[in-house]
């Protein structure tokens, strides 16, 4: 026989403003979502189908602005947030998941530079770590890179370069 297991929904948006129901009407892009089904074998020799949610972002690493910055593809919104400095605490776009979605982040490197993205605080697989050098080869100019990994705790934790744009861009990553 076989089994399904199938993933949570989606926790509700919750906003007292009038009007306001998702992320998206606030201006915040929030990814394309999928379900994807892998099938094992039980102990019992039953096969198995889980399915689960896999939240896609397209990043685009590139410099706008003067400066390097990290921005979601085809989602224009908050991509150039209204700064001209770089030092700006954060100044990458938000990217949101549920817990126990499967993060997919295909980063596009459009700079002149190698990059990488450093996931903090995120308890992920070493290869995805975004450390050039140590954990994976960082994203030459031109070339794409996905990071792929399930995530296993709610909070709010941000993402920045591992690389000379360290100090340049960062985003918000919330769980």
């Amino acid at each position: 026989g076989r089994k399904h297991i199938a993933t949570k929904d989606l926790a509700p948006f919750s906003s007292k403003a009038p009007g306001i129901e998702s992320y998206r009407d606030l201006g915040y892009c929030t990814g394309s979502l999928r379900n994807e089904a892998t099938e094992f074998t039980d102990k019992d020799g039953s096969k198995i189908t889980r399915y689960v949610n896999v939240r896609h972002y397209d990043l685009v690493a590139e410099n706008s602005k003067g400066f390097f910055q990290f921005n979601i593809k085809n989602c224009p919104t908050l991509n150039h947030p209204d700064v001209n400095d770089k030092k700006r605490a954060i100044n990458g776009p938000p990217l949101f998941f549920q817990n126990g979605e499967v993060a997919e982040i295909f980063v596009t490197n459009k700079s002149t530079e190698a990059t990488s993205v450093h996931w903090h605080g995120l308890e992920l697989p070493n290869g995805v770590d975004g450390v050039p050098g140590v954990t994976q080869k960082a994203i030459a100019p031109n070339t794409s890179f996905n990071y792929r990994f399930q995530l296993k705790q709610d909070g709010t934790y941000w993402y920045h370069p591992h690389t000379l744009q360290e100090q340049e861009a960062r985003g918000a990553f919330i769980v």
